[in-house]
């Protein structure tokens, strides 16, 4: 049983001999035993016991053939003999070796229980391949959790579960650190509180660790112990950069002596001391040679700097106050992107303390960074002025700081939309990084990720989304480190965003699907990713699964709550708010979500503003209001974009053009607008009572939107085209799809045609009704006609069954009947309704 100090080895094995008296004989041996011959009192402990050892004649406990004599006489015995050694110091080898001789000889009538503090020299390796040897050791002398809380509770501690378990980890199960804090808690008024204050350099642990392991080693090995308990971890090459070219082989020699120190099992080789034994080795290097520590830190920070572990050399060049070096690690390294990105942010909380008054390029360089973390874009900017100015002045070879600087510009010109600034900054990052070493990109992958992400925001604010969406591809492909993938995500998310809007809506689905994954494996933040939920939301939306759309556009709103100041989001989840809303009837909520938008971001790119415009004139022209549609419409700054064509034919006819004008349907137009063109040309060919016209533009409408199963277009078309398509079950048979997904069946779809209100308030037949129907109450209308009742249209409509009621009332008042029936026949009289209406022929099945 080997094992160190305070482990519990003497009580463990005393409470198993304890219940095998007659077979367990002990013998303890300290420092001073080991001066003295071993044999007397060896067969002393064995005659005690009863083991009636009977020496032959001529041998007695001085002769040197007392361990053959003593072999032979136990070798005879008819029961083994157990001896149970428990030592306090290492056994001297002459010692050791006399023990295996007598192992051998006795024939298995000696059992032979040793309890040390550090491996014996006897042949181990041997008894191992014999199967004679069983070795319990450190880790499986340590408590766990539960026996740990059986302990303290023995201690009369009352802790919760979650306190007990924080002083099993902070003991790491250790005996005596168990038994020595239930001591200092049990004296505390708030034990609970109390345990987060437990340490090993201070109190009754310090006490034991001193006495009990660092002063019972040489003054050489208590040296290193001391030297290298600065590190967290001792690595090789690290140790002898600390200790000198034999620290490595002495700390492997002081780890098998047992010195609260263990080798990492998935890293042989690698060693680490107990964390209450580290703590207590520091402060005593502090207290005893403070003028070593400096630069005990500084060769320590060296090292690990020098292979790729800025974390660690920034630590203890900050450790060593070297804060410039700590600085100049953080740059030569390329690891300014992970104090940017980095989660938790444990490089940029050791960077906080960076005092003001260091001088110096990179200095100045790091505390831009940790301005721009702080959304301080004044203080970043004049600490990348000054390392510019202190850079002006130097030779060549500063590749690494000037490409800090210009990775702190474009993150600062793209946060701020200053699409120019960035675009200029990207272009002179992407050169530098050309030149920059490739081993060390390697280890910051993070740093052409960001540059890339920020040259992908800078194009979208200029609107060029094919060069945006190379630059993002450029950024996933980039790579990341774990805690550093950040960048990656954004890159992700931001690809999602442009499929979505570009209605590539299967493409959109797996990048934000890639997106969550990143964002949930890396722990990123807690709530959901704005980026990949605005996605989701859009897909939903455009495919009319209106509970998935709701459902996201409320997660991503949720997620945006952090104050996130990305145009292109913040743009698209107005939309798709809007978008929600309109498709429940609420075209009032719509537009004040568009609005609030362009209140909300001023400085919206022009691009985006047309489009916050384009939907406002959309719903002008659902709501009646084509003459305001029109003046929105020439607001837009684009007015070269397709969907600007596309909403002048809808509004021409809204102000009474007998058809629309042709749009341009190219594959190079959005494929949304390409649809909505068709379904366009279709209403105008019903104007013109060109019914077949009509239907092919129906059908290569149709045949465009299936791959994406984009389903909005025909949900909001006008009321004429969705009749059409209603009527004609043969084309609803070639697309299934139609009726798919969201609500159940097209029939059920919302009468939400972009000429619905204008109809029902310009047909002079509509002089009957007291006022006109309201969108959502022409839906409720058709679902009546459909013979549905109340739960079945509050169903279809993803709202509550008193909603329905309300707009069933609405219907009856304006119609002045009492009955749903009458109200039915009039509509069908009014043409507000058709007898096909009621059949559910859309989808064959339906």
């Amino acid at each position: 049983m080997s094992a160190p100090a305070g482990t519990g080895k003497t009580v463990l094995t005393s409470s198993w001999a304890r219940r095998h008296p007659e077979d367990v004989r002990w013998l303890s041996l300290d420092d001073g035993d080991m001066a003295a011959p071993l044999w007397p009192r060896l067969v002393g402990a064995l005659e005690l016991g009863g083991a009636q050892v009977r020496l032959p004649d001529g041998v007695n406990e001085g002769n040197e053939p007392l361990p053959d004599a003593l072999a032979t006489t136990l070798a005879v015995r008819p029961h083994p003999v157990v001896l149970v050694l428990d030592c306090d110091a290492p056994l001297p080898a002459d010692v050791a070796a006399g023990l295996d001789h007598l192992l051998r000889r006795s024939h298995e009538r000696l059992r032979l229980v040793l309890l040390t503090r550090a491996d014996p020299l006897l042949p181990l390796h041997r008894y191992r391949l014999a199967g004679t040897l069983t070795e319990i050791r450190t880790a499986d002398l340590a408590f766990t959790p539960d026996e740990a809380r059986v302990l303290l509770a023995a201690a009369g501690l009352d802790l919760s579960p979650v306190a007990a378990d924080a002083v099993t980890a902070r003991t790491q199960g250790w005996a005596a650190g168990l038994r020595l804090a239930a001591l200092a808690l049990a004296t505390r008024a708030e034990p609970e509180q109390a345990v987060h204050d437990l340490r090993g350099d201070t109190g009754a642990v310090a006490e034991y660790l001193i006495a009990e392991l660092l002063d019972s080693q040489s003054p050489e090995a208590r040296q290193l112990l001391l030297d290298t308990s600065i590190a967290d971890v001792l690595r090789p090459g690290l140790v002898e950069a600390l200790a000198g070219p034999r620290a490595e082989r002495d700390v492997a020699l002081l780890a098998k002596g047992n010195v609260l120190i263990e080798e990492l099992a998935e890293r042989p080789g690698w060693f680490r001391y107990h964390a209450l034994f580290r703590e207590l080795l520091r402060a005593q290097l502090a207290y005893e040679s403070p003028a070593r520590l400096a630069p005990l830190h500084r060769a320590a920070a060296t090292w690990l700097a020098g292979h790729d572990m800025v974390e660690d050399a920034v630590r203890h060049d900050a450790a060593a106050g070297a804060w410039d070096d700590a600085a100049w690690h953080v740059i030569d390294n390329l690891a300014l992107g992970q104090v940017l990105v980095q989660q938790p942010p444990v490089l940029r909380d050791t960077l906080a303390a960076l005092p003001a008054d260091v001088e110096g390029v990179a200095p100045a360089l790091v505390r831009a960074a940790l301005a721009l973390t702080a959304a301080d874009d004044e203080r970043c900017l004049n600490e990348v002025a000054q390392a510019r100015e202190l850079l002006a002045g130097a030779r060549d070879g500063w590749t690494e700081a000037e490409l800090a600087a210009e990775c702190l510009t474009l993150a600062q010109a793209s946060a701020s939309s200053d699409a120019e600034r960035a675009l200029q900054a990207a272009r002179a990052a992407a050169q530098l990084l050309d030149s920059a070493p490739r081993e060390r990109l390697r280890a910051h992958p993070e740093l052409p990720a960001l540059i890339h992400s920020g040259d992908g925001a800078a194009q979208l604010l200029r609107g060029s989304l094919d060069l945006a969406a190379h630059a993002f591809t450029q950024g996933v492909h980039a790579g990341y480190a774990p805690g550093r993938e950040a960048p990656v995500g954004s890159c992700l998310g931001h690809l999602a965003l442009i499929a979505a809007l570009r209605c590539q809506l299967r493409r959109a689905t797996d990048l934000a699907a890639q997106t969550v994954a990143l964002h949930q494996s890396a722990n990123l933040h807690a709530e959901p990713n704005e980026t990949a939920e605005i996605a989701l939301a859009w897909v939903g939306m455009e495919t009319y699964d209106l509970a998935g759309a709701s459902r996201h556009t409320m997660r991503a709103a949720a997620a945006s709550q952090g104050g996130g100041n990305d145009p292109l989001a913040a743009t698209m989840l107005a939309l798709v708010t809007s978008r929600v809303r309109h498709a429940h009837g609420d075209l009032v909520g719509a537009l004040e979500v568009l609005d609030g938008a362009r209140a909300a971001v001023p400085a919206l790119p022009a691009w985006m503003q047309d489009e916050l415009r384009l939907e406002q004139a959309t719903l002008d022209l659902v709501g009646g209001r084509a003459t305001r549609a029109v003046s929105v419409i020439e607001e837009l700054a684009d007015t070269a974009n397709p969907a600007v064509a596309l909403l002048r034919s809808r509004a021409s006819l809204a102000l009474g053009a007998d058809t629309a004008t042709p749009t341009v349907t190219g594959t190079a137009t959005p494929l949304a607008v390409r649809v909505n063109s068709l379904l366009l040309d279709s209403h105008s060919h019903l104007t013109l009572g060109e019914e077949e016209l009509a239907r092919r533009a129906v059908e290569r409408a149709l045949l465009l939107a299936a791959p994406e199963h984009l389903r909005r277009p025909f949900r909001e078309a006008p009321a004429e085209v969705r009749r059409l398509m209603r009527l004609d079950g043969d084309l609803l048979a070639r697309h299934r799809w139609l009726g798919a997904r969201g609500q159940r069946g097209y029939a059920h779809a919302p009468s939400r045609g972009h000429r619905a209100g204008e109809a029902m308030s310009s047909s002079p037949l509509s002089a009957r009704l007291l006022e006109p129907l309201t969108p959502k109450e022409q839906e409720v209308l058709e679902h009546l006609a459909a013979l549905e009742d109340t739960e079945e249209i509050a169903g279809a409509m993803f709202v509550s069954v008193n909603t329905v009621r309300t707009h069933v009332r609405n219907i009856l008042r304006k119609f002045a009947v009492s009955r749903r029936n009458q109200a039915v026949r009039l509509a069908r009289e009014l043409n507000l309704l058709t007898a096909e209406d009621a059949d559910r022929g859309l989808t064959p099945s339906g």
